[in-house]
């Protein structure tokens, strides 16, 4: 898990100042406004704590070449043909709930070998594929196909890396977890779902914070 960029954390005013990269003030706003009439033109504030939640921050910048310009973004989203769930139900009280415990999806090796040469060869800047849908065995197939490329190969690792969620137990219960990479491999941050929600066995806001992913510009998650 990467460090918090301390530097950027005023405690007095209990907010994140995150400054911004590739920005020009000479540039037309998306909506119009002109950035000579902003609070800021070179930074992005985010409050230390939302909600009753502290926000942890990850700088996560890259080099990408589409990164600076967001017209230029391309996401791949990836699915699965004929995918089947495996839920576990139970109830308690007047609720249904369930957990995923396993996933079947005809050749979902192959497929995401195909997903992955295809997202690179677009040059995406981000490939995601579905909550609950990527087991962990099949997480770690994704991490190998992107750790193991050829360092030679002149296309462009995306700069995130979602592969799905799965439910996962922790101390705090049974939540709905995302692990974030970057396009090497490398696990970022952990994501915990913080809606609270019915159909999940202990997932009551069990998050202990909200994540804010810095990339180009900030993304938050």
């Amino acid at each position: 898990m990467a460090d918090q960029p301390s530097e950027w954390h005023v405690e007095q005013l209990r907010c994140w100042f995150i400054p911004r990269q590739g920005v020009s003030a000479l540039r037309p706003a998306r909506r119009l406004q002109a950035y000579s009439k902003r609070g800021l033109l070179f930074h992005r504030i985010l409050p230390s704590v939302i909600k009753g939640y502290p926000v942890k921050v990850v700088d996560t910048r890259t080099l990408h070449s589409t990164a600076s310009d967001a017209s230029e973004w391309k996401v791949g989203a990836c699915l699965f043909k004929a995918l089947e769930l495996q839920p576990e139900l139970c109830s308690t009280e007047c609720d249904k709930r369930f957990i995923i415990s396993g996933t079947n999806a005809p050749s979902a090796e192959d497929t995401i070998s195909q997903q992955i040469d295809q997202a690179l060869k677009e040059n995406c800047i981000a490939i995601v594929w579905p909550e609950l849908t990527v087991s962990p065995e099949l997480r770690e197939h994704i991490l190998k196909l992107v750790r193991d490329r050829d360092i030679t190969d002149e296309l462009e690792a995306p700069e995130i890396l979602i592969p799905g969620t799965w439910h996962e137990t922790t101390d705090h219960g049974i939540v709905n977890r995302a692990r974030i990479y970057n396009g090497y491999g490398e696990e970022r941050l952990i994501y915990d779902k913080i809606a609270p929600t019915r159909t999940m066995v202990g997932e009551r806001k069990t998050s202990l914070r909200v994540t804010v992913y810095v990339s180009w510009p900030p993304k938050v998650l």
